[in-house]
C-alpha cells in the first residue's frame, strides 16, 4: 500500500505492506519471523509474471525509499536477492543487475531467472500497461498485443529483435512467453 492508502490509519500505512492479513487486523509481521525482510519480501513472491500486475513501480518506488533501501540487505543473505528481484528490479535494473552479481539465491530462485527478471521487468511494465485518464485502472495496449503474437511468428527464424536489441531466437521466445504469462495473468484479474 501507499502512504496515502486511505484504508488503514497512517502509522501502518508507512509501513506499505500488511503482513498477515486476518480477518479484523493486520500485522505488520509473519508467521515465521519478524525482519522486515521477510515481511516485505513474502509480497514479492512468487516471482512470475504476474507480479508485475502487483507491484507498480510507483509503489516499488515509494517502498524502496521509504523501507527497503535503508536495510543493510548482505549479498550472503538469499532474502536480499528476493528483495532486489521483486522491487528494485522493477525500478532500477542497472543497480539490481550489481546487487545480484554477488548475492545468495534464495532456494526458489535461480540466478539466471533472476537476470532474466531483472532485465525484463521494467520493460514488462512500459509496455504491457498504460494508466487511462478517465480512471485508474490499468490497461493492456493493443499494440503491445499485437507486438506480442507479431514475437511469436517471428521467433521461429532464429534472429528477430528484441526490444530494439538483436537477439536469438530462443531469447526472443522466452521473452514472448514471458509476456504471454503477464497478458494472461491480467485478463484473468479482469474477467474477476
Amino acid at each position: 500500500m501507499k502512504v496515502d492508502n486511505l484504508h488503514h490509519p497512517k502509522d501502518f500505512a508507512q509501513n506499505h505492506v500488511t503482513g498477515i492479513f486476518f480477518q479484523n487486523k493486520v500485522d505488520y509481521a509473519t508467521w515465521f519471523g519478524w525482519k522486515i525482510e521477510y515481511i516485505h519480501g513474502i509480497q514479492m513472491l512468487p516471482l512470475t509474471p504476474a507480479l508485475v500486475l502487483a507491484r507498480s513501480p510507483e509503489f516499488c518506488q515509494e517502498e524502496w525509499d521509504h523501507i527497503l533501501s535503508k536495510l543493510p540487505l548482505p549479498a550472503t543473505d538469499p532474502w536480499t536477492s528476493i528483495i532486489i528481484t521483486g522491487t528494485l528490479a522493477i525500478i532500477n535494473s542497472t543497480l539490481a543487475s550489481d546487487y545480484m552479481v554477488t548475492a545468495a539465491v534464495d532456494d526458489g530462485l535461480t540466478r539466471v531467472w533472476a537476470q532474466y527478471w531483472i532485465r525484463t521487468a521494467q520493460e514488462s511494465h512500459r509496455l504491457f500497461f498504460s494508466t487511462t485518464t478517465s480512471t485508474t485502472r490499468t490497461s493492456l495496449s493493443t499494440s503491445t498485443f499485437t507486438q506480442l503474437s507479431t514475437s511469436f511468428r517471428s521467433s521461429a527464424d532464429g534472429t528477430t529483435e528484441k526490444w530494439g536489441q538483436e537477439s536469438s531466437g530462443t531469447d526472443h521466445l522466452a521473452q514472448s512467453v514471458f509476456l504471454l504469462l503477464a497478458f494472461l495473468c491480467k485478463e484473468l484479474l479482469d474477467f474477476r
